[in-house]
């Protein structure tokens, strides 16, 4: 009789597991190095981009879009998972190809649960690839993919067992990933963007009090707000965020009436900031698109 060896039954296996697919069609990156994400703008994000950024921690890499019914009954239960793991080591990135103002119309105009989760707006799906959505990777600490599916059918028994296996960033780590933060705040500041960051600053200094990186960043952002040379700018950015309530996106849904209201101020905001202000006009005319276009299907 005909017997395999060791080797070439392990061959077999793998070769059966690059071919597999998930139970919706997908195919299965499980047992494979995780593929680097796509995308071309963040949302509460710390600074971090990369899959490889988040060495020795769980990472839940979701698919989605705005117009997709299941993808916005999992925001709930995305922002759920973040508040419960967030601090033992998970980090939800959830990612679509849609443009920014289409999520933050979204955001503010139909979202009526809070997201407290990472976003990728704007970018391909890379290596990413799935015939349905929203569908979901888990990836290990050791940046192997070890589960996917539906959001919703992540289970706390897998979840838990990839937790126990997250490794404890030395102090070179910590201060390697504040950086990407404070890198991440000063590419914004170069674009304009002065409230973002700013709110990346805090968030630097806050997620990583106690470290160099974190001091640094408290001192740039009180250079930021000392620099004369983007004064006018920053303040006018700063009453155009306190107008619209959000220096990122809204966490939850904005009244209609207080749209129009705002729609108005947002409109006047532009046009007193133009020639002067070039960082203010831009976001008050991207905030004047979200709040006066309807949000729409883009598929």
């Amino acid at each position: 009789m005909y017997r395999l060896s060791m080797t070439a039954v392990a061959l077999l296996l793998a070769s059966a597991s690059r071919a597999a697919v998930a139970e919706d069609g997908a195919p299965s990156l499980v047992g494979q190095k995780a593929p680097e994400i796509q995308t071309k703008e963040w949302l509460n994000s710390d600074g971090r981009t990369r899959i490889a950024d988040y060495a020795g921690e769980v990472v839940l890499v979701e698919s989605f879009a705005t117009w997709c019914g299941p993808c916005r009954g999992q925001m709930p239960h995305l922002t759920e998972l973040t508040k419960k793991y967030g601090k033992k080591g998970l980090t939800v990135l959830s990612i679509t190809q849609e443009p920014r103002e289409t999520v933050l119309k979204f955001m503010s105009q139909l979202n009526s649960a809070p997201v407290e989760y990472t976003m990728g707006i704007g970018g391909g799906n890379g290596g990413y690839k799935t015939q349905f959505i929203p569908h979901a990777w888990l990836i290990g600490p050791d940046g192997n993919v070890v589960w996917q599916g539906n959001p919703g059918g992540l289970s706390e028994k897998v979840l838990d067992a990839e937790l126990k296996k997250v490794v404890k960033p030395t102090p070179e780590q910590i201060e390697e990933r504040a950086g990407l933060g404070l890198k991440f705040a000063n590419e914004l500041a170069k674009s304009n963007r002065y409230v973002e960051a700013l709110t990346v600053l805090d968030r630097v200094a806050e997620k990583y009090k106690g470290t160099t990186t974190a001091t640094q960043a408290t001192e740039r952002k009180a250079a930021l707000e000392g620099d004369q040379a983007v004064a006018s700018d920053l303040a006018a950015q700063k009453q155009i965020a306190k107008l619209v309530g959000a220096a990122e996106f809204h966490k939850d849904k904005v009244k209609d009436k207080q749209r129009e209201s705002v729609a108005s101020k947002l409109e006047a905001a532009a046009k007193d900031n133009e020639g002067k202000n070039p960082g203010a006009v831009a976001l008050a005319q991207m905030w004047l698109t979200v709040m006066t276009e309807d949000w729409k299907p883009e598929k």
